[in-house]
């Protein structure tokens, strides 16, 4: 069994073609999600017509097997998806009739297991590695949240597949600013590399082309506003509305961040786990900025963001419908925030 990443998988796509059977797993969707196009493009091309998805529940009814033994009849290419996918739940006598399948999958099939985890320390277990290595043209993509040097790393990978590069001192910066968001961070590369005029992307250019972002800026404020940074905070509300920033917009990023801590709060006020917070409110699954609050939200009592978000209500409906310039009531009402925030 190949052992890749979400990275390394276009590699091994090009040199070594596709592979019968793929287990992708990890601990952000949005990863493995670009490694199942991936796969599912080699594949298949620009189609997706002959692209089956299921779930583990099709493959205890005999849908599953039916369909398996269809493929080695007819002649087109086809990829089927079995998502949310977890080899020890599944019932011993369908484990045993899979297992057995995956030794002779037949050459115009390509098999996908995804797995994603809430878990940031998560890693495929044994058994589920030992499950899938029986397959001798299979693989492990191990779609997992970047951090530290690995993180830097793959910010230079999506630089350099951009057609340019990135120094330190603003690759630091776009870390500040975008966190571990992997799909924000690649965004804001395509914008910079163009900037940059694909050449090598600067510090100046990622603060310039970040403060025009509303959502970058604002998070960028939000961590101010943590530490308590008042003066920084209404500074950089300050360079935002001089940019010509919609106020609205930025009321609806703050409005979104505290939300998501006050759902957050909620759940582990009840010492339950990040998968409650996202089945109780709706949320999807590996969304980073949830993951992010439910990590943050015990700084603040529920009573102190119930405070905020009447704060932000009350913004909301002012710049709606008040005469005052919505400058002065955007800042009188972050000060207010501020002030909830460090009572």
């Amino acid at each position: 069994m190949k052992k890749l990443n979400d990275i390394t998988i276009e590699e091994s796509l090009k040199k070594d073609g596709v592979l019968s059977l793929y287990y992708v797993t990890g601990t952000d969707a949005y990863l493995i999600d670009r490694s199942i196009h991936r796969i599912v493009r080699a594949a298949l091309g620009e189609g997706d017509s002959d692209f089956l998805r299921f779930t583990p529940k099709t493959l205890t009814d005999g849908e599953f097997t039916e369909l398996f033994y269809s493929f080695s009849l007819l002649g087109e290419m086809r990829v089927a998806l079995v998502e949310d996918f977890n080899v020890n739940t599944l019932p011993a006598e369908a484990r045993a009739l899979l297992g057995e399948l995956l030794t002779e999958i037949p050459d115009n099939l390509v098999l996908i297991f995804s797995q994603f985890s809430d878990d940031r320390r998560y890693e495929p277990s044994n058994k589920a590695l030992d499950f899938f290595s029986k397959q001798p043209r299979s693989a492990v993509v191990a779609a997992m949240t970047k951090e530290g040097a690995e993180l830097r790393r793959y910010i230079q990978q999506i630089a350099k597949a951009e057609g340019c590069a990135i120094n330190d001192r603003a690759l630091q910066e776009l870390t500040t600013l975008c966190g571990e968001d992997l799909l924000l961070i690649q965004s804001e590369i395509k914008k910079l590399a163009g900037l940059a005029n694909y050449t090598e992307i600067t510090e100046k250019q990622v603060e310039a082309i970040g403060v025009r972002s509303a959502e970058i800026g604002v998070y960028r404020m939000l961590s101010a506003l943590e530490r308590g940074k008042t003066a920084e905070v209404m500074a950089m509300l300050g360079t935002m509305l001089d940019d010509r920033t919609e106020s609205l917009a930025i009321v609806a990023v703050v409005s979104t961040a505290f939300v998501n801590l006050y759902c957050a709060r909620l759940v582990r006020e009840q010492r339950k786990p990040l998968a409650e917070v996202i089945e109780r409110f709706n949320y999807k699954k590996g969304d980073r900025k949830i993951s992010i609050a439910y990590d943050n939200c015990m700084k603040y009592a529920i009573a102190k963001l119930e405070r905020i978000l009447g704060i932000l209500c009350d913004l909301e409906m002012q710049l709606k419908s008040s005469p005052v310039p919505h400058r002065t009531i955007l800042e009188q009402k972050m000060a207010e925030i501020c002030l909830a925030v460090s009572a």
